[in-house]
C-alpha cells in the first residue's frame, strides 16, 4: 500500500523570516445569507416535491339584472341564479440534493511545528479555507435563484429595450448596449406590483407601494445615480426589514433598496458560442509562486454583468438536519453539511499510525426547491471598463 506524499506548506526560518504572518483580501457577496432557508425531510429520497397553488379567476360568470320571480317557472333565476365556476390550480415544484466537497492539502504536525510561527500559519491556512466556503456557498445561492427564473424574467437591455430570453438562458440575438437605466427597473417593479408579488416579499413600504430588494455592482449603482436625476431627487431614508439592516441598507432609491455585489456575475458575448461567464477568481501566479487566487483580469474587462431583482418566495434553500443516528444503537458526530469545517487526522497504520497526519475538510449539501420563480428578475448590462471621464458609454433614457 502507497501512502499519500505530504509536502510541507508552512514557511519556514531557514532565510530568517520576521514580523507579523500578512493575508491578501478577500471580498464577499451578501448572497451567503439572502435565501430563506429550510430543512430538507429525511425519508423522503434525493428529490422532493413541493404543491404551489396558483392564482384563478372565475370563468363563465357575468353580471346580471335581478328580476321578480312573477310569471317565469320555479326555480326562477332570481332565485336560482347561475353561478360563475372558480377552479384551483397548482404546480408541483421539485428540488434534488446535490453537495460539494472539498479537503485541504494534508499537514504533517511534526513538519508543522518546525515552521516559522506556526500556529499564525495554521490560523491562516484555515481562514483561506473558511473564505472558500463562504466563496462556494455565495456562488451557489446566486446561481441557483438566476437558474430559477423562467425565461421571460431573464432580460437583455438592449436599444432601449428589455428583452426577454429562450431555451433556459438569456437572448443571445443581441448583446446590452446600455448601463442600468431606472426606466428598466421602474418597467421591472410595476411588473412585481402587477404580478402580487408585493402581497408577501417586500421589505419596506413608501406612499403605501411595495419596496423590493436590487443587487448590483457598485459601478452599475454609481451610473444609475449619477446618470438619472430623478434617483438622485428620489433618495429618501426607509427603514427596511431586519434581514436587509446587515448589508447597512438605508435608503430607497426609485422603489427599491440597492445591495451592492462587488462580485455580480460578469460575462463576454461570443457570435458563435453566445454568453461566455468569466469567473470572478482564477489561479495565476505571484513572485514565481503558482497556484495563487488572483482577481480575474479577465472580469475586470468583461463588458456585461446581471443586475438581480431579488424577492425570497422565487427559490429557497433546504439544508438536511444534523444526524446523529440512524437507530439500532449506531451512533456518529451529527454534522450540518452546510460547510462545518472539521479536522480529520484518522488512524491508519501503514499511513498515519500516530495520527500525525491530517486535514480539514467540508462537506456542503443542500436541494433549492422553486415557489413562485415569476416573481424575480435577472437584467443583463452593458459595462463600460475602459469609461474613465473622457470616453463616452452609452446610457439610455
Amino acid at each position: 500500500m502507497s501512502c499519500e506524499a505530504v509536502n510541507a506548506y508552512l514557511a519556514r526560518e531557514s532565510n530568517r523570516i520576521s514580523g507579523d504572518i500578512a493575508r491578501r483580501g478577500r471580498i464577499s457577496s451578501p448572497w451567503y445569507t439572502m435565501l430563506e432557508k429550510d430543512f430538507f425531510p429525511d425519508e423522503m429520497g434525493f428529490t422532493i416535491s413541493k404543491v404551489v397553488y396558483q392564482r384563478t379567476i372565475p370563468t363563465n360568470g357575468a353580471w346580471t339584472t335581478v328580476a321578480a320571480s312573477t310569471g317565469t317557472a320555479n326555480p326562477s333565476a332570481a332565485c336560482d341564479p347561475t353561478a360563475a365556476t372558480l377552479s384551483s390550480r397548482q404546480l408541483v415544484k421539485t428540488a434534488s440534493l446535490a453537495e460539494y466537497v472539498v479537503d485541504s492539502d494534508p499537514i504533517c504536525i511534526t513538519d508543522a511545528r518546525t515552521g516559522y510561527r506556526f500556529q499564525e500559519q495554521i490560523r491562516e491556512i484555515k481562514n483561506n479555507f473558511e473564505r472558500n466556503v463562504v466563496d462556494l456557498w455565495e456562488d451557489r445561492n446566486r446561481d441557483q435563484y438566476i437558474e430559477a427564473l423562467p425565461d421571460a424574467n431573464k432580460l437583455v437591455f438592449a436599444g432601449g429595450a428589455l428583452v426577454g430570453g429562450a431555451g433556459g438562458d438569456f437572448d443571445t440575438s443581441a448583446p446590452p448596449d446600455s448601463q442600468i437605466h431606472q426606466d428598466a427597473l421602474d418597467y421591472v417593479r410595476w411588473k412585481m406590483i402587477h404580478d402580487g408579488a408585493g402581497e408577501d416579499g417586500a421589505y419596506g413600504q413608501i406612499d403605501g407601494t411595495p419596496v423590493f430588494t436590487v443587487f448590483m455592482s457598485s459601478e452599475q449603482q454609481r451610473a444609475l445615480i449619477k446618470g438619472n436625476t430623478e434617483i438622485r431627487q428620489d433618495y429618501r431614508l426607509a427603514d427596511p426589514k431586519a434581514l436587509l439592516k446587515p448589508f447597512g441598507v438605508k435608503r430607497v432609491y426609485g422603489g427599491f433598496y440597492h445591495i451592492i455585489d462587488d462580485k455580480a456575475p460578469r460575462w463576454n458575448f461570443d457570435e458563435q458560442d453566445g454568453w461566455v461567464r468569466v469567473p470572478f477568481y482564477v489561479s495565476g501566479t505571484v513572485d514565481g509562486v503558482s497556484g495563487i487566487a488572483v482577481v480575474n483580469p479577465d472580469y475586470e474587462t468583461a463588458l456585461y454583468e446581471d443586475v438581480i431583482i431579488y424577492h425570497p418566495k422565487v427559490v429557497k434553500k433546504l439544508m438536511q438536519k444534523p444526524l446523529s443516528s440512524i437507530g439500532g444503537g449506531t451512533t456518529f458526530r451529527a454534522r450540518d453539511y452546510a460547510g462545518e469545517i472539521q479536522w480529520v487526522n484518522e488512524y491508519d497504520k501503514e499511513c498515519n499510525k500516530y495520527r500525525d497526519n491530517g486535514f480539514w475538510s467540508a462537506r456542503l449539501r443542500a436541494a433549492y426547491q422553486d415557489l413562485i420563480p415569476e416573481y424575480g428578475y435577472a437584467i443583463r448590462v452593458l459595462r463600460c471598463p475602459e469609461a474613465l471621464g473622457t470616453t463616452p458609454c452609452p446610457t439610455q433614457g
